[in-house]
């Protein structure tokens, strides 16, 4: 170096290109499909379990990566996207006699996520839980009252992933979703059926 002149600055590191956000979609039915969409639009990854290699392929089409899963009988700790996701969408109904499918692998599951890339889980409930208001208006303040099997495994399954994202320390959301309605799907009333199309 040349006494009285400054080193010459290393020239910057090139910016590492962002990974974009994974969502992981256990159970994609019809509103993990619809979040699907909207997150693969906005240039997210996502992958997604399915029941049949028939659904494997039409979610593959949409840009997922999918994979087949009974959730009552699969290892969790084979589904590799589980290790890989910053957020997952949880939208597997809880089973009477077994209660939430997934958590029924408490230890298997913990494992996995701890050692994943895991940032927060979102668990799709029911307003069930909150049992026969009478009309009164309800809100997530309002006192849970489940009254029905499924609404009392729905609550339990809602515990217990909170549960397990206190022994994480992960951020959780849970959605406590009332009917589900929209184009393919059916509405009955009495012993009216509409249908709707859109």
């Amino acid at each position: 170096m040349v006494p009285g002149m400054a080193p010459k600055p290393a020239p910057p590191m090139p910016a590492q290109p962002k990974k974009p956000q994974h969502m992981l979609v256990l159970g994609t039915g019809f509103v993990g499909r619809y979040v699907s969409e909207r997150l693969l639009s906005q240039g997210w990854r996502v992958s997604g379990t399915c029941t049949s290699a028939a659904k494997k392929m039409e979610l593959e089409l949409l840009g997922m990566t999918a994979s087949v899963l009974d959730a009552t009988t699969s290892n969790i700790a084979d589904l590799h996207a589980l290790q890989d996701a910053t957020h997952l969408l949880i939208s597997i109904p809880p089973i009477p006699g077994v209660g939430d499918p997934l958590l029924s692998s408490h230890a298997d599951l913990q494992t996995t996520l701890t050692s994943g890339n895991l940032q927060w889980l979102c668990y799709l409930s029911s307003t069930s839980v909150y049992g026969d208001c009478g009309g009164a208006w309800v809100d997530e303040d309002h006192v849970v009252n489940p009254k029905s099997a499924s609404s009392k495994l729905r609550y339990a399954a809602e515990q217990g992933w909170l549960d397990l994202v206190d022994e994480l320390d992960l951020s959780a959301f849970i959605l406590r979703l009332g009917g589900i309605y929209g184009p393919g799907r059916r509405l009955r009333y009495a012993n009216t059926s509409i249908h709707f199309t859109i």
